[in-house]
């Protein structure tokens, strides 16, 4: 649409109908203005203006100059997305084009930071929320504050004045390698001490999520023969994600080196049958695979036992057990298994069902280890 419109339409109008759709507050992460806001907007602009012939073609021309203006993009004349209930159509939505951001100085390459900080020179960007907490950092190196060690959340709590900001940060790209480490923070660590038993058997680990299975299965352990593995863990639910690396100083021990002798061949794992509980095991064997130990693998006895323990007529729930709390998950979890458990167990996950580690007995697993 040009300055001065042919319909008759005073500029200033489509002017301001245009800043009003630049400025219209929209729910975080959406860019689409619907046809009832676009109705709604420029009736507050337009609604008392005189000689309006036709209010749809003053609209379609107001909203094409707003395109012009590169504040909106109307879909295609081509596409569905008309609403052909009137002349002229008009588009049953529009997207609101996104206003780049201006160019953020680089204050961080001009600053004199202390050598476990120069790091930041090299970065092209810095995301504006890490600022205050680099230079708390900064002053905590200058004033000594990591000389001794701290708790994860006292340490959070010191730099970002919140117990849980710290946590989250050490996933994100200020700790990535050759940059900050919970080390040089001084950090206490928050990882749950593996509990686990050298039993001497074979060089093969096995662990469980739950704390129940662990004890009955320890307990059996301790009582057969012959032992089909020479380390049983606990693994402390999701905290297994970070403590599978304490089998690196497990092999180490005297104790280990006693009474299995050998270096590990593969980690057996047995958690729920749920998304929570894949997810655990697909993470704890990304991170064991980092830290160059043995894979960590399904104990597939242990996962037939649970699901054939569903058919027990004392029991009969062979669809598994109802989810009381559904979740988010990753179905690329399921491929930690092998393929014929995932066609087994996959139906029952998508259907809010679960199957928990203590289905397991002392009768199954007598059984399931006889056959190893």
């Amino acid at each position: 649409m040009s300055e001065s419109p042919n319909n008759g339409a005073d500029p200033r109008w489509t002017k301001e109908f245009t800043e009003r759709l630049r400025q219209l507050e929209l729910r975080p992460g959406r860019v689409i203005i619907s046809l009832d806001q676009l109705h709604a907007e420029f009736t507050q602009v337009f609604a008392h203006r005189p000689g309006i012939p036709d209010r749809r073609v003053w609209l379609l021309d107001a909203l094409r100059y707003a395109e012009q203006q590169g504040v909106i993009r109307l879909p295609t004349q081509k596409g569905k997305l008309w609403d052909p209930s009137g002349q002229p159509p008009l588009p049953s939505r529009v997207r609101r084009v996104a206003v780049p951001k201006p160019a953020r100085e680089a204050w961080w390459r001009t600053r004199y930071w202390p050598p476990e900080l120069e790091w930041l020179l090299d970065l092209e960007t810095l995301d504006e929320a890490h600022d205050a907490f680099l230079l708390r950092v900064e002053q905590g190196l200058k004033e000594c504050w990591f000389k001794d060690a701290a708790p994860l959340r006292h340490r959070s709590i010191q730099l970002t004045g919140d117990d849980k900001r710290l946590g989250v940060l050490l996933d994100g790209v200020l700790f990535k390698k050759g940059r900050l480490t919970p080390a040089l923070l001084n950090c206490a660590s928050d990882t749950l001490p593996l509990a686990h038993e050298v039993v001497g058997g074979p060089p093969v680990a096995l662990v469980f999520e739950n704390k129940e299975p662990y004890n009955l299965a320890l307990a059996v352990l301790r009582a057969l023969a012959r032992r089909p593995y020479g380390v049983v863990a606990f693994g402390g639910g999701g905290s297994f994600q970070q403590s599978v690396r304490a089998f690196t100083d497990i092999q180490a021990s005297e104790l280990y080196r006693q009474r299995v002798g050998q270096p590990l061949q593969r980690i057996d794992y047995v958690g729920d049958l749920d998304w929570p509980g894949l997810a655990i095991a697909a993470q704890a064997a990304r991170r064991a695979q980092e830290a160059g130990l043995p894979p960590v693998v399904p104990a597939l006895g242990a996962y037939h036992a649970m699901l054939n323990a569903l058919l027990d007529p004392r029991i009969n729930c062979p669809e598994g057990l109802a989810v009381q709390d559904t979740k988010t998950h990753r179905r690329s979890h399921l491929t930690w298994l092998p393929e014929d458990l995932q066609k087994r167990i996959e139906p029952m996950l998508l259907n809010n069902r679960r199957v928990p580690e203590e289905m397991l007995t002392e009768r199954s697993l007598r059984d399931w280890w006889a056959t190893l």
